[in-house]
């Protein structure tokens, strides 16, 4: 199996928690309103450098998913 990388199946976002907490952190499941920050973010050339090279906002949106 050299050479070949075997990643888990994704958990289905069921079953994941809509917004969880902790003592630091507030975390909430992105939806359509997180839009205008994750397309501008997907659009920026120097953080997505690292990413994979920035994205339309129809695969922002895709990523929402």
């Amino acid at each position: 199996m050299s050479g070949i990388l075997f990643l888990p199946p994704a958990m289905p976002a069921a079953l994941l928690p809509d917004t969880f907490q902790t003592a630091r952190l507030h975390a909430l499941r992105m939806d359509d309103t997180h839009i205008s920050f994750i397309a501008a973010m997907h659009a920026d050339e120097r953080l997505m450098a690292t990413m994979g090279g920035t994205r339309t906002e129809s695969a922002s949106r895709r990523y929402l998913l």
